[in-house]
Order: C-alpha cells, then sequence, then structure tokens
C-alpha cells in the first residue's frame, strides 16, 4: 500500500476518534461542533499558505 493512502486512512482514524468522543461526551456536543466548523472553515486558507509555502520554498532543497 505504502503511502498512497496514508492521508486518508490517518483522517478515518482522526474521525473515529472525533466519533467517539462526541458520542461518549454529551456535556463537549456543541462545543465540539462550533471548533469543528471553525477550523473546518480556516483550513481551506491555511492549506493554500502551506502548499504555497512548501513548494515554493525560499531554502534551496
Amino acid at each position: 500500500m505504502g503511502y498512497r493512502y496514508t492521508y486518508i486512512l490517518m483522517a478515518l482514524i482522526f474521525f473515529a476518534v472525533w466519533l467517539a468522543l462526541y458520542i461518549l461526551r454529551k456535556d463537549n456536543r456543541r462545543e465540539m461542533i462550533v471548533m469543528s466548523l471553525i477550523f473546518g472553515f480556516i483550513g481551506p486558507f491555511a492549506d493554500i499558505l502551506y502548499t504555497k509555502d512548501w513548494w515554493q520554498s525560499l531554502t534551496p532543497g
């Protein structure tokens, strides 16, 4: 399998942990949803900045 599916595998593991915490901790559900929405909207913008820095590095490499 190599590294081809590593990103999706880690995303599924993270989602499983998030879902387990969501089910088990009823007192934190609202906070979990709010923070997930905030970071869900910020994520694509951060990805654009990170990808640009990654592919157009200032240092030779």
